[in-house]
């Protein structure tokens, strides 16, 4: 079944928003320009608020229209207008059939072919719409610039386990879906009885559930439900069907000029078997700075309460209850042709407090490959840690099976849909 929503998952992470067709179907279209969302959108990935250009396609009620390529000439390729003395030249088709002269309120049509001429009367001209005179002088397009995007914003809300600085427009909801494999992926000597398991993609898995909905344009919350709680499990207790709720509050994003980072304040609170005891608050504060168009590179603090399983009192000597980690992330886009792909990865090593694997403790460590296209992102990654909620990932490589550190990697995936 998982195989099953992953492959039909696959199409709509490669395809092209409607809109964005339009504009790139119209034969004056610039092909650097087709595939790129910030035609309309001031996020390199679309969504988000809508930039002039994408303000005037919804007045034009969203048609591409002449007069958009003549007032927005950046975007259109604008060898089809020109001025000759005080006659305005219009290329009228592109197969470059025809032109139109404009001469005061007279407009002609040359037919290049026939080499005829004809006056065009007035209802001709109210049904071609044609756009308003230039008023003085040719547009040169080679000196125009396409606006760039303010700021490098990251593909999804999630790197791999660690949040990012992706704001949720307000009124949107997002749906989050993880999911981890436990068997090695490197180990190929442990198979739980089997041969060959396909590098760990026969095995069973551990999977997560979460929706997010965008309150303000600041402020988000969040629910999110893990099939395990690896904390509580270490030392015998349940630990089952961890619930995580959560809310994010932007204190401002990066810009040029303005700020030279975003910052993202987070709260959450976690608690076990359907958030009925071992509750977990948890406090994050994600900084994130662009480094170029190409990288984001983002500090994660986070303060865990209570992480610790054993009642006060029981502790065992020296045990802290909470937890200081520090997450490191970091995505990539190698790749100007693709500029929905993005190599993420994150390291997230434990500062101070409890640590429920004692001597066996190795840092969370997480690195993929991620895919976005309109509304959709998908990770496929690899991993040391099953656990996904705030507090787990905090407690560093939860598959201790093996003294050696790569056998704790197997592979997983995330899946995220916005929805207006």
């Amino acid at each position: 079944m998982v195989w099953c929503f992953s492959v039909l998952a696959l199409p709509t992470l490669f395809a092209i928003p409607r809109y964005l067709q339009m504009y790139r179907d119209n034969p004056f279209s610039l092909p650097e320009l087709r595939s790129q969302c910030v035609v309309c959108h001031t996020q390199p990935e679309g969504g988000g608020p809508r930039n002039e250009f994408g303000k005037a396609f919804v007045k034009e009620d969203r048609l591409m229209t002449e007069t958009l390529r003549t007032n927005y000439p950046m975007m259109f390729m604008q060898d089809n207008r020109a001025l000759v003395d005080d006659m305005e030249v219009i290329f009228s088709d592109s197969e470059n059939k025809s032109i139109l002269l404009r001469k005061g309120d007279s407009v002609y049509r040359v037919d290049l072919p026939s080499k005829q001429v004809k006056k065009l009367e007035a209802p001709d001209l109210v049904a071609m719409k044609l756009p308003e005179a230039i008023p003085q002088k040719i547009i040169d397009r080679s000196r125009a610039k396409m606006p760039e995007p303010v700021y490098n914003l990251p593909f999804d809300g999630y790197l791999v386990n660690l949040p990012t600085t992706r704001q949720l427009p307000k009124g949107a909801v997002s749906v989050r879906f993880t999911h981890r494999f436990s068997s090695s992926t490197f180990n190929q000597r442990r198979r739980y009885g089997t041969p060959f398991d396909l590098f760990g993609l026969d095995s069973t898995a551990t999977v997560g559930y979460g929706v997010s909905y965008g309150l303000t344009r600041r402020i988000s919350i969040g629910v999110y439900r893990s099939r395990f709680d690896y904390l509580s499990r270490a030392i015998g207790g349940k630990g089952e069907n961890p619930i995580e709720f959560n809310g994010d509050f932007h204190i401002f994003q990066e810009s040029e000029g303005r700020f030279p980072i975003s910052l993202v304040a987070r709260a959450a609170l976690e608690g076990d078997n359907f958030f009925k005891d071992f509750f977990r608050p948890d406090l994050q504060l994600i900084v994130g700075r662009s480094v170029g168009s190409f990288a984001t590179v983002y500090l994660v603090p986070t303060v865990s309460f209570n992480t610790n399983p054993r009642p006060r009192g029981r502790e065992l000597p020296g045990e802290k209850h909470s937890t200081v980690a520090l997450g490191i992330g970091a995505s990539l886009r190698p790749l100007k042709r693709l500029p929905r792909l993005a190599l993420v990865g994150e390291y997230v090593p434990r500062l101070w407090g409890f640590n429920i694997w004692n001597n066996n403790y190795k840092p969370t460590a997480s690195a993929g490959i991620q895919f976005r296209t309109y509304r959709h992102a998908f990770s496929f990654v690899v991993t040391n840690t099953r656990g996904t909620t705030t507090s787990a990932y905090g407690q560093g490589d939860t598959s201790s099976f093996s003294s050696h550190p790569i056998d704790a990697f197997s592979l997983g995936f995330n899946i995220t849909r916005q929805l207006h």
